[in-house]
């Protein structure tokens, strides 16, 4: 009877661990389409609002249900500014603070640097244009991290199943 409790524990064991690994997959597509929401709130902050930018930030933060995404603007609404008044800063120490989330490899943090960067300092049509390749950057993420999840993320699942019955088996 021990013997099958431990077979059932090794098995429970090898399944959990991939599918915790698999896990990290689905957690960065919902964090791409909770920050392609935070891009739509910003833009409607910022361009229809007319808020300053610390200010559409705050607001963009307060409104996302995401606590990484969220963490990320709320940090920049509530850092210290450069000498111009812009967020830089505090920007960078929140994507800095989201970078563990995104898987190695990724160009995310780069494009949310250069977006961040480029923000309050250009004018309105600028902006727009920013908006819009951001987007395009963020869908195409969205694609690969999607594929990936499918592939990656079945695979996890499946070495971590099949490794415990294959643990199994050598231990009998």
């Amino acid at each position: 009877m021990l013997k099958y409790m431990g077979i059932a524990m090794i098995i429970t064991a090898g399944g959990l661990l991939g599918f915790l690994k698999s896990r990290t997959y689905s957690n960065y597509v919902a964090l791409l389409q909770a920050l392609a929401l935070a891009t739509d709130l910003l833009e409607t902050e910022i361009r229809y609002k007319q808020n300053p930018l610390e200010r559409a930030f705050e607001e963009t933060g307060n409104a996302l249900n995401h606590p990484v995404v969220a963490g990320l603007f709320l940090t920049a609404s509530h850092g210290e500014t450069s000498s111009w008044g812009l967020p830089d800063e505090a920007w960078q120490k929140g994507v800095a603070s989201m970078a563990k989330s995104i898987p190695q490899g990724e160009p995310l943090a780069d494009y949310l640097l250069d977006f961040g960067q480029a923000l309050g300092r250009t004018d309105l049509q600028t902006q727009q244009t920013l908006f819009a390749l951001f987007r395009r950057q963020l869908a195409q993420c969205l694609e690969r991290a999607i594929a990936r999840e499918t592939k990656e993320g079945r695979l996890w699942q499946y070495l971590g199943l099949s490794g415990a019955v294959v643990l199994v088996i050598l231990l009998i």
